[in-house]
């Protein structure tokens, strides 16, 4: 019966924590018009150094078409409060109009990585070439 009633006390203080959580990610997360991918972790979390280099990686290689951030939820518990993270890394994938489309939780390997962007850029593209 303990945990329903902090799950209560939690969500009630949740709108206190939005405002703290979106200055903590100046507008980055989802990236407005594009393609995100936001990795919540921690520098003492093993997969998440095992996946820092491939994010940093990812991040330039996909630069311009989608996003590749990673939220430090030690810095930021607040930010894993508002996004209820419950275990350490977990990915959340958005699509270019903002709207979440998956999660993953634990290791996310380089090729799921990339092949999870690639879909969601080339739904964008789809969208935008049936616009015209």
């Amino acid at each position: 019966m303990v945990r329903p009633f902090i799950f209560a006390c939690l969500s009630a203080a949740l709108p206190f924590f939005v405002p703290c959580a979106q200055a903590a990610l100046e507008g980055r997360v989802p990236e407005p018009g594009m393609v995100t991918m936001a990795d919540f972790g921690a520098e003492s979390c093993l997969p998440c150094k095992a996946m820092a280099p491939i994010l940093k990686k990812l991040d330039q290689e996909y630069k311009g078409r989608a996003a590749v951030r990673f939220i430090n939820t030690v810095t930021y518990p607040e930010i894993a409060e508002y996004f209820r993270i419950a275990v350490l890394p977990t990915q959340i994938f958005y699509n270019h109009r903002g709207e979440e489309v998956g999660w993953h939780t634990g290791y996310l390997d380089e090729g799921s990585i990339r092949a999870k962007l690639d879909e969601l850029i080339a739904a964008a593209k789809a969208e935008q070439d049936s616009k015209k």
